[in-house]
């Protein structure tokens, strides 16, 4: 409005002296004038109008903007909306003025911790309540986004991270996203019309009206502490690399400041108080054969396991329960620290990793789930964990077997690739798992919150064709592989007759309840099964 008063005194300053003029031409100009004036006026009443219009279909107070107004938008305008966060002055937003997302983790359902490596800051951010829409019971839908570019009208997309809020079918999708790296989470829900190949509801949180607590991080990595780091990918993104939540804990691995150990763990009690304990943590790498201190936890998981106790010369004392992190790392070995040690440990105290297994050099973890898997017919899950790398097969291992190699050796490998039964490189030695190839960045577990066991694996990646951002579920029993990803095979053929065996009726029932599950519902194949009476399959006349 003060650009207008502005304009009209100029306006009428002109009026008065044109009129001193006393000139025809000057009354002329006058008059053009004047209605060029009423012209903005009117402009500026449309404007107005609008965004009133704008505001009441906006309630930021309740932390989140749906799909159906956001689609609406400009991507322009879509980033003013994600940015407002960031512009925010004195206008009484209480929100985080978020930078950049490198990671995202829960804590209770409640709470969603984010990590700013831009800013060396770790917000707490308080979500709303769920919704029953979150947590209807059994849902059997899935996630089938193929394209969130698309989707979201966003011209680039970069994956960042996932997470699913405990007690619901949300996966909560950190992206950075045009060219202006706008960092924003979106929240994808599992629902009926996720069955559609493009459908599925999404919120984008609003950050500007969210209630958080901060905490800061004092020693971040700095570039000039390496001599060569790669465009785009910044040693001060690597910050923080992975966060576990654990009673009552944030454990964030991440890099440092510090030379000579810059691998750490932070640990901060929360809610924030104000300070945090640094360990550094030293890893044997199988593959270098030495011990590194600066190549940080990549992603990890704690869990409790039944631990091998050890005398002094080496004896076996038998097994207790102990809560230990289990981790991946590049290049590409796993390890385990117990947590006791981790929490009595001293401010930047160097803490040695067990060493368990080599999953293949030159690999990267992109992610490290655990899952639970319940096949057809089978009486229980089975509990596993699945490495998904870059460079490298993704490995789905059993959690038994992590747990036989953590009880294999007081001290963990120490000897070079090839020494130890539980070293593999690409294959299948020593029986710790097997691997599929997948083009995933970013997977977690969802599981079925109706504790009937069908538990799904849901991924953000790239299309290797087109490079198109997706974000797909399948359920956990197929262990990461969806069935329509494959190119025409033997078993998509009308005249294709199967053998009467159970594989093939494995096979079978994978398909009538996958390509569902992946979002073509009416793609069933004309067989007629029994599995329980193990009729063989036959085309339905």
């Amino acid at each position: 409005m003060k650009i207008f008063r502005a304009a009209l005194g100029i306006i009428f300053a002109s009026s008065a002296t044109f009129a001193s003029d006393n000139d025809a031409d000057t009354s002329r100009k006058i008059e053009t004038l004047l209605k060029a004036n009423e012209a903005l006026i009117k402009a500026n009443t449309e404007l107005l109008q609008a965004n009133r219009i704008l505001e009441s279909r906006i309630d930021l107070s309740s932390k989140e903007v749906t799909h159906s107004l956001v689609d609406s938008m400009t991507v322009k305008d879509k980033a003013i909306l994600w940015n407002k966060s960031k512009s925010a002055k004195s206008k009484g937003d209480k929100g985080p003025r978020v930078q950049s997302i490198g990671k995202i983790q829960f804590g209770d359902d409640s709470t969603l911790f984010v990590a700013d490596w831009k800013q060396a800051k770790l917000f707490a951010l308080d979500l709303p309540p769920i919704t029953a829409s979150s947590v209807a019971p059994g849902s059997p839908y899935s996630l089938n986004i193929h394209d969130l570019g698309t989707k979201m009208g966003i011209d680039q997309v970069t994956i960042e991270d996932i997470a699913v809020r405990p007690g619901t079918y949300d996966a909560y999708v950190a992206l950075t996203a045009g060219k202006d790296q706008t960092p924003i989470i979106a929240v994808f829900s599992v629902d009926e019309a996720t069955l559609e190949l493009e459908g599925g509801s999404y919120k984008i949180l609003s950050l500007s009206d969210m209630s958080h607590t901060v905490a800061i991080i004092n020693d971040p990595p700095k570039k000039e502490q390496l001599w060569f780091n790669k465009a785009g990918d910044p040693v001060e993104s690597y910050l923080v690399t992975d966060m576990q939540f654990h009673k009552g804990r944030l454990y964030a691995a991440g890099l440092s400041s510090n030379d000579a150990a810059a691998s750490v763990l932070r640990i901060y009690d929360f809610p924030f108080t104000g300070s945090y304990k640094t360990v550094s943590i030293t890893t044997y790498n199988i593959s270098h054969r030495q011990w590194e201190t600066r190549a940080p936890l990549r992603h990890f998981f704690i869990e409790e396991v039944d631990l091998e106790q050890w005398g002094e010369n080496g004896e076996r004392l038998g097994t207790q329960p102990a809560e230990c992190i289990i981790a991946a790392l590049l290049c590409t070995p796993m390890a385990y620290i117990r947590l006791d040690k981790v929490n009595g440990a001293q401010e930047k105290e160097v803490i040695k990793t067990n060493a368990i297994a080599e999953i293949g050099d030159g690999g990267t973890p992109l992610s490290l789930v655990r899952y639970s898997s319940k096949g057809f017919g089978d009486a229980s899950a089975t509990e596993k964990v699945m490495m998904v790398g870059l460079y490298r097969n993704t490995k789905i291992i059993p959690m038994t077997t992590i747990v036989d190699a953590m009880n294999a050796s007081p001290e963990g490998i120490k000897c070079g690739k090839g020494d130890s039964p539980w070293v593999f490189d690409g294959y299948e030695n020593g029986g710790m798992g097997f691997g599929i190839i997948g083009p995933y960045g970013r997977m977690t577990y969802m599981p079925d919150l109706s504790g009937a066991g069908a538990g799904k694996l849901v991924g953000l990646r790239r299309d290797i064709k087109t490079g198109a951002a997706s974000l797909l579920s399948c359920p956990a029993f197929l262990d990461g592989t969806r069935l329509t990803d494959m190119t025409i095979e033997e078993y998509w053929w009308k005249s294709y007759v199967p053998e009467p065996n159970p594989f093939n009726q494995q096979v079978l029932q994978a398909q009538y309840g996958g390509f569902p599950y992946e979002g073509y519902p009416d793609a069933i194949p004309p067989l007629i099964q029994n599995v329980t009476s193990g009729m063989p399959c036959t085309y339905d006349a």
